[in-house]
């Protein structure tokens, strides 16, 4: 299903695919001690240049950014048999996108990035400024990923590495 006509199904399911979480590293702290402007354009920065290279990269749907933290499903609502390879590009290309835009703006910017492949549900909830959500235990393993890993890391499952068509380091 493409992801114009979700919102015309409650429900719908994503098989085979990777799914990303990313979240800035000290956030609380960045955000405490940059003026609010300047926080809104380091945001802006970052999102819209893993927005580019998601969709550089093709078949890589973002799903959600809340405060800090990127979500993204590659391979559904687009199937393709290379989503985690896909979705690990994202993940190294957004590694390199933060080391840049922090050196450019002077400050620390470090993210952990979480991936995870397997199938997800997904679902458009409320009609007034409706959400896309993914769901299911694979979503929750790609975000425990993010959260236990390593600063400027991308972090894998063996679900996801097992995936991969290509070589990583």
């Amino acid at each position: 299903m493409n992801p114009s006509d979700w919102h015309t199904n409650s429900l719908t399911g994503c098989e085979d695919c990777s799914i990303l979480q990313m979240d800035i590293v000290k956030y609380s702290s960045i955000s405490s001690t940059l003026p609010v402007t300047e926080l809104i354009d380091l945001l802006n920065a970052l999102f819209s240049s893993i927005d580019f290279a998601a969709e550089t990269i093709g078949k890589i749907w973002k799903v959600e950014t809340i405060g800090d933290c990127y979500i993204a499903v590659a391979g559904g609502p687009q199937p393709c048999r290379d989503h985690a390879d896909r979705a690990v590009l994202l993940g190294c290309s957004i590694v390199k996108i933060a080391k840049s835009i922090s050196k450019a703006v002077g400050i620390q910017l470090e993210v952990r990035i979480g991936i995870h492949s397997g199938d997800v549900m997904a679902a458009v909830l409320g009609s007034y400024l409706p959400r896309f959500l993914v769901f299911g235990s694979n979503f929750q393993i790609a975000s425990k990923l993010e959260e236990k890993g390593v600063a400027s890391h991308v972090h894998l499952s063996s679900s996801t590495a097992d995936l991969l068509r290509q070589e990583w380091n």
